[in-house]
């Protein structure tokens, strides 16, 4: 009997990775900052 399933869908069914970088970047201009896709990917230690 199966009593639990874990689904991962971040970058499997949905790839958010660009939403974010660019979400980012957006709210960043809002303060008055610029910010290079780098930076968004430094922020999720992926650079």
């Amino acid at each position: 009997m199966i009593k639990a399933v874990i689904l991962d869908m971040d970058g499997l069914m949905l790839d958010t990775e660009k939403l974010l970088q660019r979400f980012w970047r957006e709210a960043a201009a809002e303060y008055g900052y610029q910010m290079t896709v780098a930076h968004s990917l430094a922020i999720r230690s992926m650079y």
